[in-house]
């Protein structure tokens, strides 16, 4: 190994381990569903144990070449199994407890101590007198600086289009494993017992971490997620990793993007089995004449589908940003018709960046059955700035539909910004004109109401009479003055406040 090889190592470490990072957001993100607090901590557990290795690591500033060698070696080795471990270990931890997931941070922890003092002993294995310290330093820290970032871009935006996360992490410690038997054997040709043995222990590891990988990362997604049930539950029907996140799909049609719920694969108003559907119905209640509809999120396809075979419906554009969800839908039989439709158009992008892009666009109905109110980047979605965006692009007597997820902060936040508000359940509806509500005129409205051919109610069977029943006798009774009086003491959402992830926005 020489000069030019210590900033090749330099680069490879950075490249290797901020690639990592990016796998082990990932996984707790999934594993946390999302939480906005997981960023933070593998962040801050990271970097302590990088501050810690390092400072170690200054007992050896002193020792030969052939002992720093032998180092390097062993901790290029340590640290590709210790990070390697991270990601099955969590999912072990997962299926353990509930929050068994958390102990994950001591696996991370292990990791940032094993390779954080590689480069302190780069720089010293590289120095072999005082002159041009400086420069030979600042090339290694500005290698290693290259790499980190090489590394998150490829890694964040290529990678993990290509291939799950379980190879992503093989290759990592495959490619970490490079350096350290550069070292290993630089340190054989010094000689010495302890260098001889140094020699084989990249090339083992190497090998114990291309055998295990398939079944160390076997059904990964569903220890995440289904935590100790994990041993009761069959796998999933469907998973799909890109560079936007994960979707997975239940054998039973459930739909879970980064771990977090996003809807059946059904269209049924059976409460047992979608009890949520039935508010996409409800925006014909409200707005029964809505011609141009918009929606703020795909998910499993169900309320488009619903939406798009409403009675006036001429378009529905939905802006998704995740492209898996597409998918998702091409791959439901009660679903892929959406895609087929003329009536409905889907737009991959950022919902606020194409509200933007199109500031002449008004819509009738703009519905966003918004993710939870306490995920990461939820606040996009809920906050004051984001209402007014929305807002703009109402047509005469628009209404929007908003999940709110049972936070009084967001519900304080719409009533703020509209003169007439109902809420159903979790979902908040809102405008600037009074409602029309006709329950009757809603009922017959379901009885006329097919998709995909089918009605969705038989007004004929016992269930779906009773359900009719129901529906006449409808009322929205929660009205702005109820939220603002029930939200008395609430912040409102906004993009600086991110009150919903890290306040009180919650109930």
């Amino acid at each position: 190994m020489n000069r030019l090889g210590a900033f090749a190592a330099a680069f490879v470490s950075g490249f290797v381990f901020l690639s990592f990072e990016v796998l082990w957001v990932r996984v707790f993100s999934f594993a946390s569903q999302s939480s906005p607090r997981v960023f933070g901590n593998l962040l801050g557990i990271y970097l302590l144990g990088i501050a810690i290795s390092s400072f170690v690591c200054r007992r050896w500033m002193g020792a030969s070449r052939q002992w720093l060698s032998s180092l390097l070696a062993l901790l290029f080795t340590v640290s590709a199994m210790a990070c390697y471990l991270v990601i099955p270990l969590t999912a072990w931890f997962s299926t353990l407890s509930y929050n068994g997931w958390a102990w994950g941070f001591a696996a991370v922890f292990a990791a940032s101590l094993s390779f954080g003092g590689i480069l302190p002993l780069l720089v010293q294995w590289t120095l072999r007198d005082e002159e041009g310290a400086g420069a030979l330093t600042g090339g290694l820290y500005a290698g290693n600086i290259a790499g980190s970032t090489l590394g998150a871009l490829v890694t964040g935006y290529l990678l993990l289009d290509l291939l799950p996360a379980g190879r992503i992490s093989t290759l990592m410690s495959v490619a970490c494993l490079v350096p350290g038997l550069g070292y290993a054997w630089a340190a054989f040709r010094s000689g010495g017992g302890f260098s001889k043995r140094a020699l084989w222990g990249p090339l083992g590891v190497a090998v114990c971490i291309c055998f295990t990988s398939g079944v160390f990362h076997r059904h990964l997604y569903e220890k995440l997620k289904y935590k100790p049930r994990s041993r009761h539950l069959p796998p999933f029907a469907q998973v799909i990793e890109n560079r936007n996140g994960v979707v997975v799909v239940s054998r039973n049609g459930k739909v879970f993007g980064d771990g977090a719920y996003d809807g059946v694969l059904s269209t049924s108003l059976s409460y047992r089995t979608n009890p949520e559907i039935f508010s996409a119905y409800l925006q014909f209640l409200v707005h029964p004449g809505a011609r141009e509809i918009l929606t703020i999120g795909l998910g499993s396809g169900a309320w488009c589908q619903v939406l798009v075979n409403g009675p006036k419906v001429e378009q529905v554009t939905a802006v998704e940003i995740n492209p898996a969800y597409l998918e998702v839908v091409k791959g439901s039989p009660e679903m892929a018709s959406l895609l087929d439709n003329s009536k409905f158009r889907a737009v991959i992008d950022d919902g606020r960046r194409w509200l933007r892009r199109n500031p002449s666009r008004t819509f009738d109905l703009i519905v966003m059955n918004t993710t939870f109110h306490w995920r990461n980047h939820a606040t996009a979605l809920l906050s004051e700035e984001f209402l007014q965006e929305v807002k703009a692009h109402l047509a005469p007597g628009g209404v929007i539909c908003l999940n709110g997820t049972g936070s009084r902060s967001v519900d304080k936040t719409v009533a703020k910004h509209f003169k007439c508000v109902r809420k159903y359940t979790v979902y908040l509806l809102a405008s600037d004109s009074p409602f029309d509500l006709d329950p009757n005129r809603f009922a017959d409205l379901l009885v006329r109401y097919a998709i995909n051919g089918s009605p969705v109610v038989d007004a004929l069977t016992p269930r779906d009479g009773r359900l009719l029943d129901r529906v006449r006798k409808l009322t929205l009774g929660v009205d702005r003055d109820q939220l603002l009086a029930r939200s008395k003491g609430r912040s409102t959402v906004t993009d600086d406040n991110m009150v919903t992830e890290f306040g009180k926005g919650g109930r």
